[in-house]
Formats: C-alpha cells, structure tokens, sequence
C-alpha cells in the first residue's frame, strides 16, 4: 500500500559502488546526503548560509567544516550546483516524488503518488541509462595517442583510427561500443605476434650485442686483417 502525503528523496542504492563516494571524507559523505533531504525541504534551493545551513543539518559542525564538505561534493559531483543565491542540484526532480505547486505547471492540488507511478519513474531512469551508455563517440587522434601513452601500448593511433573509420566503426556486423577495449585487443595481437616496439628494441639490442660478443671470440688477427696488395 502507497504512502500518502510524504515526500521521499530517492537515494540510489547504487551510491554504495559509485567510486566518487568514497573520494569524500566520511563527514561529506554524511553532508551529501544530508544536502540532498535539505533540498527536498527548500525546494531544492539551499541558503548560501553557513548557520542557515548549520540549523538545518541540526550540526555541531562548524561554519568552515561545512564550507569544506561542499567544496568536496562539487569537486566529486558535478551536478551539485550554485548560483549567486543558493545551492541546488541538478536534475533534482528526478530523486524526488514532491510536485512543486506552481501555476504554470499545474492547478489544483498534486497529484498523489502512487507505487505504479514509482515503477514508472525507475523504468524510466533505466531506460536513460541503457542510452547513455549505448552512445558511442569515437575518440580523436589526440586522445587515442594519450590513452596508448598512458597504458605503454605500442599501438599505430592513425592506422587503428583510418581502419575503423574505414569500416564505420563496426567490430564485425555490430557497432563498436568502446574503443578502449579494441586498442587493447590490438595491443594483445602486437605482443602475440611479435610486432611491438618494446619487443623490435630488444630484438635488435640482442642481435647487436651477439655481434660484438662474436667479434670478442675472434682472434685479433682476423678482426683486423692486414690489407693484401
């Protein structure tokens, strides 16, 4: 049975396994969510006040420990917001079941809430999430060379792009979905047959010290040979 007449905040399991939550310290991490009900409670505008904010957290935090937790979430999490009069986040009314009373938008009273409208919304959510990561977008020239120098790969960035550009960047009968994992894959062909840079380095380093070792197993007078006339 449906809850009437409460406002939630959803706050995603998910958060658990996000990394950037556990880049802030502990008592960020309690503020962000803390940010998050104090959205609910203004209407997602939160005061640019320290003490309004103190009240509101219901905190022995000081003012500067405060400023410092924001500094933490909007280096993290991007889609925490600020304009000149109050902090917010982005995209706000998709993490709550509150419907702002507003002329423009609708008349009379809100509509209540129900568990089906919930299902609905989370479909939703997941279906913007396949999109998201559905898109491709293949990586320039400048950004392929960065990856390949990052991981010590010896793959050629221009041949890999000209290749797949020349296919329309299709991996067989299906669009490629994540370039990465085809340089790699180019990578593991290099290293299997031989044809990285590393191993031509060290394939040539080897034949040029057995030549000398050769020499040194020469006796002197066939190294060097008095010219006959």
């Amino acid at each position: 049975m449906p809850y009437k007449n409460i406002v939630f905040v959803k706050l995603e399991k998910r958060l658990f396994n996000d990394p950037r939550f556990y880049m802030l310290s502990e008592k960020a991490q309690l503020n962000y969510v803390k940010f998050m009900l104090f959205a609910a409670e203004t209407y997602n505008r939160i005061p640019k006040n320290l003490s309004a904010i103190r009240k509101g957290f219901k905190t022995n935090q000081s003012n500067v420990a405060i400023e410092n937790t924001i500094s933490e979430i909007r280096k993290v999490f991007p889609k925490f917001k600020e304009n000149g009069e109050y902090y917010y986040f982005e995209d706000f009314e998709s993490k709550t079941n509150y419907i702002r009373e507003c002329p423009s938008i609708a008349e009379g009273t809100p509509k209540e809430v129900t568990d089906i409208d919930i299902d609905k919304e989370e479909d939703i959510d997941k279906e913007k999430e396949k999109k998201k990561t559905s898109r491709f977008a293949p990586p320039s020239l400048e950004e392929l060379n960065s990856f390949i120098k990052e991981s010590s790969y010896s793959v050629d960035a221009q041949q890999f792009i000209d290749f797949y550009q020349s296919k329309g960047w299709m991996v067989g009968k299906n669009k490629m979905k994540d370039w990465k994992a085809a340089v790699r894959t180019w990578q593991k062909r290099n290293i299997e047959t031989g044809k990285t840079k590393g191993t031509s380095r060290v394939v040539e380093n080897y034949k040029e010290t057995r030549k000398m070792l050769d020499k040194l197993n020469t006796p002197i007078n066939e190294i060097w040979k008095p010219e006959v006339k």
